[in-house]
């Protein structure tokens, strides 16, 4: 069981301030929270219903004196978490630590310059674990992937993606003197269905309203852009680009 003590400390942390403080997230929801039990995150603490816990025991088990479980009710799950709908699990996990980028990776690498909408930056990890993009290099001024908002929409893929944090210019720079093709997805770009697509690559797509800064675009080797078949729509929700030029880089790779 647990106390009303626990459940008040536990509450705090739908504050992403007291989060970023302790160094932890939260991973609410069946699906998500057995992808995290699975992964080799750090797990604090699991609160969830009896029922649940019973059809789980044995992924429980796996790392039981890792953390502490916590029974309760739906009622004091929704005390808990920020999660409107009726909810069996809960977790508090330890944030991954940050990995220095050393070098340009090989295959298709996600760049994000100022993607500001949770459910885009976690519909786009989806879109990567999809595909098999492993890694996704994101400006200082994007979105914290954990983000309650966009781990609920990644649906799991957060533990499957190196995510990394850095200074975009010194990265696509560092591209270039590698001889690695930066693309860039814009409005005036080539079609990307009549361009040559390098295997090993950067696809960098810009903020949701603005784009790709002004200061990257002398990085960019190549701008390639969707065809807008139909001529009325002004454009494209950037986790739906993202996924479009993402699944012709892989059809391409077939024959490249």
């Amino acid at each position: 069981m647990i106390s009303g003590a626990k459940i008040k400390q536990f509450a705090g942390f739908r504050q992403q301030k007291k989060c970023k403080d302790e160094n932890v997230f939260v991973v609410e929801g069946d699906k998500i929270a057995r992808e995290a039990l699975l992964s080799d995150i750090e797990i604090k603490a699991v609160c969830a219903t009896g029922s649940w816990i019973d059809a789980n025991r044995s992924l429980l088990a796996q790392r039981l004196s890792q953390y502490d479980i916590y029974e309760v009710s739906e009622g004091e799950l929704k005390r808990i978490g920020n999660l409107q709908t009726p909810n069996s699990v809960w977790l508090l996990a330890e944030q991954p630590k940050e990995q220095s980028i050393k070098m340009a990776f090989g295959g298709l690498t996600l760049v994000l310059d100022h993607i500001q909408d949770p459910g885009n930056m976690g519909t786009i990890l989806r879109i990567a674990d999809w595909f098999g993009i492993r890694h996704v290099v994101c400006s200082n001024e994007t979105v914290n992937y954990l983000n309650p908002k966009a781990i609920q929409a990644s649906m799991g893929s957060i533990f499957r993606t190196q995510v990394h944090y850095t200074d975009l210019n010194d990265f696509l720079r560092m591209c270039q003197d590698k001889g690695i093709t930066v693309y860039g997805a814009t409005l005036d770009g080539g079609d990307v269905y009549q361009t040559q697509l390098q295997r090993d690559a950067v696809l960098v797509i810009g903020n949701e309203s603005r784009g790709i800064e002004t200061e990257l675009e002398g990085l960019i080797t190549q701008k390639i852009a969707i065809p807008n078949f139909g001529g009325t729509c002004e454009s494209l929700n950037a986790s739906v680009a993202t996924g479009i030029l993402c699944s012709e880089f892989r059809r391409r790779d077939k024959s490249l």
